[in-house]
């Protein structure tokens, strides 16, 4: 097994999102099964959408080739919530509906 860590720059957005793909794409190809990859938000100072859209279609490949896709740094799912100006949480958040996320409420 091999766990890899992909470090996003400060600023993520729209323009670094393809070379953070690559970098993405790059690991979970060198990556075996059962091997997680990890991309690393904890020094992004500025995002956009671009970012969420990442990670959610990142988490789904991921899944697909028998890997585990995490997020580290700030708390993920308040992250793309944030983002994707899902401030209420519950099942009209799209980040909610995508990839199962349960909201604070749901795991009580």
């Amino acid at each position: 097994m091999l766990d890899i860590t992909v470090q996003a720059p400060e600023d993520a957005g729209i323009a670094a999102i393809s070379s953070i793909k690559a970098e993405l794409v790059a690991a979970m190809d060198k990556a075996g099964k059962g091997s997680s990859i990890v991309l690393d938000i904890s020094r992004t100072k500025r995002a956009d959408s671009s970012l969420a859209q990442l990670i959610i279609s990142f988490k789904a490949e991921a899944a697909a080739k028998g890997l585990t896709g995490a997020i580290k740094g700030d708390d993920e799912d308040r992250s793309m919530r944030s983002m994707l100006c899902c401030d209420g949480g519950g099942e009209s958040c799209a980040v909610v509906r995508r990839i199962g996320t349960k909201t604070p409420e749901a795991k009580k």
